[in-house]
């Protein structure tokens, strides 16, 4: 089961796309993890601290992401969503409601708060901070993401796309949604804190025969955060038949301090 909202990019904040983009894959490829399931290339500005901060420096579009998606009015406006989403989990989360980090503005100068994973912990039994860990998204033709499960620790993520005009809405790059189809679903596995959880040939078998695939548009006219939960499958596959050029986008995923 999945809580997935579209935000209103244009209302939300505004940002020239198309520098973001041009920003992200003019960054040496050697400074991209490959994840080990599926081709996804990522860049995470916590192990490159100084090359991020040139990074930075350099780019108003990145500063306007940073200042605003890390700011206290943004989390404002998605922490109701979230927490009523959780809300409905609670039972198997053990979690009863979620405490308001402060996330003050970026500073030109000081960029720890915002790439590391490791910021101030607190709340009780009953609650839990949350911290933002950025992170930049590259596929290529040919590459996908199977069907997973985020780390119980994440509590949301937030996808902001960065199409060209060729790509924009494109119906093969955005992200793929899985919803059981009945409450008889039995779910594989439990989910971890250490690890996402990829799937088995036979259990991801069993997910795509018992659920219905929602794919959401590879859009700049939204912003999407989703919930995480063990229920909240999804998956990206881009076909080497549509070569589009690449899939550029950033995750913003907050999780939660325990």
């Amino acid at each position: 089961m999945h809580s997935l909202f579209c935000l209103d990019s244009s209302a939300t904040i505004n940002f020239d796309r198309r520098q973001i983009r041009d920003l992200i894959l003019s960054i040496d490829r050697s400074l991209f993890q490959k994840d080990q399931i599926g081709s996804k290339l990522r860049y995470e500005p916590r192990y490159h601290i100084t090359h991020f901060n040139d990074l930075y420096n350099d780019s108003e579009p990145l500063r306007i992401i940073l200042a605003y998606f890390y700011s206290q009015e943004w989390l404002d406006t998605i922490y109701p969503l979230i927490l009523n989403s959780k809300r409905a989990f609670d039972k198997l989360q053990g979690i009863t409601g979620f405490s308001k980090s402060d996330f003050n503005s970026i500073q030109h100068d000081d960029l720890a708060p915002f790439i590391s994973s490791d910021m101030k912990r607190g709340g009780n039994v009953n609650t839990l901070s949350i911290y933002p860990n950025i992170q930049f998204s590259i596929l290529l033709p040919g590459s996908s993401i199977p069907i997973h499960l985020d780390r119980s620790d994440k509590i949301a993520s937030l996808m902001i796309y960065l199409p060209d005009s060729v790509q924009e809405n494109h119906p093969k790059l955005g992200t793929s949604f899985w919803f059981p189809k009945s409450s008889s679903f039995n779910p594989p596995s439990t989910y971890s804190h250490e690890s996402y959880r990829f799937f088995r040939s036979n259990e991801e078998a069993y997910i795509m025969n018992n659920s219905l695939e929602y794919p959401i548009p590879f859009s700049s006219a939204c912003i999407f955060l989703f919930t995480s939960n063990n229920r909240s499958y999804h998956s990206i596959s881009y076909p080497s038949n549509f070569d589009l050029g690449p899939r550029v986008s950033i995750n913003i995923n907050y999780y939660a301090c325990q």
